[in-house]
């Protein structure tokens, strides 16, 4: 089945104007907005959805969402792939610090493992702070799914969010508002 046409005007813009927001009509602005109060202006404008994916599928991915649900769920990304050849990987001592002050300050949390080298994650259990806690790792969903891996990452109740564009996009999503955060690039703000 093919999705009908766009029938309004579509703008382009190097960069993200306050001013959008205020504008009328059926308008597609292909812009980038995973800048933090630009995305909050968006959605209180009504121009995002406040959860835009579609219903989970797979019985696994129900599962995680039951388990997510029902435990002080901790999201961690732990990106790696591409990052690792561009020196942009996160070193384990910044996850091991953010998982030190996470379990300070929420009992009895599960974390909830999303990355692209589960293996690596495994392996550097110790480096990354993680001994001794309630993990589970998430598997399973590969291209063209692996938007299902931000779905779940946004049910979570709490998040250590890196510097992955992706892992920011499920905290601006997130269900829960209330949860606790600890950002490892702070200088990417996250409302």
């Amino acid at each position: 089945m093919n999705a009908p046409k766009f029938s309004g005007s579509i703008t382009y813009m190097p960069s993200y104007f306050p001013a959008v927001v205020k504008n009328a009509g059926m308008i597609y602005y292909h812009i980038y907005t995973i800048i933090g109060h630009y995305f909050n202006d968006l959605r209180k404008a009504n121009c995002i959805p406040a959860n835009p994916f579609p219903s989970l599928v797979g019985e696994e991915n129900a599962k995680y969402a039951s388990e997510i649900k029902s435990t002080e769920s901790v999201a961690l990304h732990i990106r790696r792939g591409d990052f690792v050849n561009l020196n942009w990987a996160m070193p384990p001592e910044a996850y091991a610090s953010a998982v030190k002050a996470m379990n300070e300050k929420i009992s009895n949390p599960t974390y909830f493992i999303f990355s692209d080298d589960l293996a690596y994650c495994k392996e550097h259990i110790d480096e990354l702070g993680l001994t001794h806690n309630n993990i589970i790792y998430v598997e399973g969903n590969q291209s063209p799914n692996n938007y299902i891996d931000m779905q779940l990452m946004a049910m979570c109740k709490h998040r250590i969010v890196n510097n992955s564009s992706f892992c920011f996009c499920a905290a601006l999503f997130r269900e829960y508002r209330d949860g606790l955060i600890i950002n490892l690039t702070p200088q990417r703000e996250i409302f």
